[in-house]
């Protein structure tokens, strides 16, 4: 299979292309956490929990709508938490079953999550607000419809990590075996809804949101132009991909159209008094 060196190019410079390089780098570093130990594993690791909420953060509808600062920054902060969360999961799991040395790392645990959760809930707010627009697109769009099952699977994932901590935690560090049995179950439960989650986010890459759908309706755009000589009435149709359609009626003694930049124009020569040209232009910029 052939590859065109000016489109691999391309790829490679555009967004998309920049954010699957950061995650690329993300990957080996927590591989290289993986096989390290000590402070150095500990330096990689958060060098790649840090690379991978720029990777989200540079790319995709949410990252890219303004003020760019505040939005880019709202996805890596959910990154970050979500991240947290899920990643902290497994290791959760083998702390239960490491008896009672494992009390004083729950107890920072139980501290640490709270952190991570609020950031989680207050990103996502604005997130949601930023891409939905209006409480009807719950359940007018798709996008909505995805969203509102997301957010019912990471609500009930919240509500048994709220009984984990709250609950669980303090019976398991006061010596209740059976709130280790309870709390494993309750953690491979979050676990498995939290896939769950990642696998309605996934469906989103089918349905763009609310906002991008907004931005991509035509804009319509009328204008009237009178003079001695001429008189021209122009008529443009402009969607988000900066497709531009131009529709025009042109009266007047002696007609010389002018090119721009970025269109084109198939009008020509002199016409007699008193006629009209009409024509259409089409414009990719």
């Amino acid at each position: 299979m052939e590859v065109d060196a000016a489109a691999f190019m391309l790829a490679c410079t555009s967004t998309f292309g920049r954010s699957v390089a950061i995650l690329e780098s993300a990957l080996l570093l927590s591989l290289a956490a993986h096989f390290s130990r000590g402070r150095l594993s500990a330096y990689l690791a958060t060098a790649s929990f840090i690379l991978l909420a720029a990777a989200f953060a540079s790319s995709g509808h949410a990252a890219s709508a303004e003020p760019r600062w505040l939005s880019s920054t709202a996805v890596a902060i959910h990154i970050l938490g979500i991240s947290f969360w899920l990643g902290a999961l497994v290791p959760l799991l083998g702390l239960l079953k490491s008896g009672d040395a494992s009390h004083a790392a729950l107890r920072r645990f139980s501290r640490a999550i709270a952190f991570a959760i609020a950031a989680l809930l207050f990103s996502g707010a604005y997130l949601s607000w930023l891409q939905l627009g209006s409480f009807e697109a719950l359940w007018t769009t798709e996008y909505g419809t995805i969203y509102a099952g997301k957010m019912a699977l990471v609500l009930t994932a919240l509500a048994l990590g709220l009984l984990n901590r709250y609950v669980f935690t303090p019976r398991i560090i006061s010596g209740d075996e059976r709130a280790t049995v309870r709390m494993r179950v309750s953690v491979f439960a979050e676990m498995a809804l939290m896939a769950l989650v990642l696998a309605a986010v996934s469906l989103w890459r089918f349905t763009p949101p609310p906002r991008a759908l907004d931005l991509a309706a035509p804009v319509q755009t009328q204008a009237h132009v009178h003079t001695v000589e001429a008189m021209a009435d122009l008529e443009f149709n402009t969607t988000a991909d900066l497709r531009m359609t131009a529709e025009h009626l042109l009266v007047g003694q002696r007609i010389r159209p002018t090119r721009r930049a970025g269109s084109h124009c198939d009008l020509c020569g002199k016409r007699r008094a008193g006629r009209a040209i009409q024509g259409s232009h089409h414009a990719f910029f």
